[in-house]
């Protein structure tokens, strides 16, 4: 039985391996692993009962604790939700097998020799109490080890003032994907995003003011874009969103839809009449306008200026040449 459990959580092992050498991002992953791990052991030790002795089952060591590391392991994931659900399965499963065994053969023998000498030990629901307990306890522990690292994680991630991510997470995050549309010949598309007139605006309603108005840019930044897109903090005013596998003109397309978005919320500042902010943005995207990244930023950077140059509050996704056709929306 041993041998079989190990056969099986390898085979998942290699599974699971070659998914995420393929660079399939699957969101329910994390989950599905974690889940599967409490599981067998839950299966294993439930199986005794039936291949060996009921009192194995309930009273194993070195099963039981095998689970607190498949909890541990949930601290990888990087999640306090897979922390959360994989301890609380874990406990409604060891729980759910206890009453089935209890019920279903006579474990609370008397003090015969039979059970004296059971290598297995006595049944006794204080010990599984306690044992439900520790799972309790070490479930606990890894959510409050995961949450302390999503909280480092994102201070060092995202941006202090905005709270979407910064600069050094996009610039890693833009080299991993263009690794990844090279390979599976995939595409992916940036823009970069300037507030209008930002300057004036810090002028004319004060720093706190425009501090206010970044964070709402970000807000309806994050609120626009896929679940699969990034936004990023480049600096000052400037703000970059990356496409995962979206042609030039689909960003183009989404980019616009984040312009008109941002121009229709007004924004209320202390007494004054509500201030509609708008924006420029100019869009690039891999193979299209170059074979690098710096090709890439370098193009969406100067489709900006064109976009500030023509009057602002408009997206620029075609070449700035006298040859090309430029993409101008009103």
């Amino acid at each position: 039985m041993g041998l079989g459990v190990t056969l099986i959580a390898f085979v998942m092992a290699v599974a699971v391996y070659l998914t995420l050498r393929r660079d399939a991002r699957h969101t329910w992953l994390p989950m599905a692993t974690s889940l599967f791990d409490v599981t067998l052991i839950s299966a294993a030790n439930f199986s005794y009962a039936f291949v060996a002795d009921p009192h194995q089952a309930t009273n194993s060591k070195v099963t039981f604790d095998t689970y607190f590391i498949a909890l541990g392991a949930t601290c990888l994931r990087y999640d306090k939700r897979v922390a959360f659900v994989a301890g609380t399965a874990a406990m409604v499963q060891y729980a759910a097998s206890l009453v089935f065994i209890y019920n279903r053969w006579p474990l609370e023998m008397s003090m015969s020799a039979e059970s004296v000498f059971n290598p297995y030990g006595r049944f006794q629901w204080s010990d599984h109490i306690s044992r439900l307990i520790l799972l309790l306890t070490a479930t606990a522990l890894c959510v409050f080890v995961v949450g302390g690292i999503q909280r480092q994680r994102k201070l060092s991630n995202a941006d202090a003032l905005t709270g979407v991510f910064n600069r050094r997470f996009f610039d890693d995050y833009f080299a991993s994907e263009m690794e990844r549309a090279m390979r599976f010949k995939s595409t992916v598309a940036i823009a970069m995003i300037d507030v209008d007139y930002f300057k004036q605006f810090n002028d004319r309603f004060g720093h706190a003011a425009g501090d206010v108005a970044l964070r709402r840019v970000a807000r309806a930044l994050q609120l626009a874009v896929r679940r699969s897109d990034l936004v990023a903090r480049y600096g000052g005013e400037e703000f970059v969103v990356l496409f995962r596998e979206a042609s030039l003109d689909q960003a183009v397309e989404l980019v616009e839809r984040i312009r008109q978005e941002i121009q229709s919320v007004p924004h209320t500042i202390g007494d004054a009449r509500p201030v509609h902010i708008t924006v420029s943005a100019g869009v690039a995207s891999w193979p299209e306008d170059g074979p690098t990244i710096g090709d890439i930023l370098a193009t969406a950077d100067r489709r900006l200026f064109v976009a500030k140059d023509s009057g602002r509050n408009r997206v620029e996704g075609r070449a700035a040449t006298p040859a090309a056709t430029t993409m101008r929306f009103a």
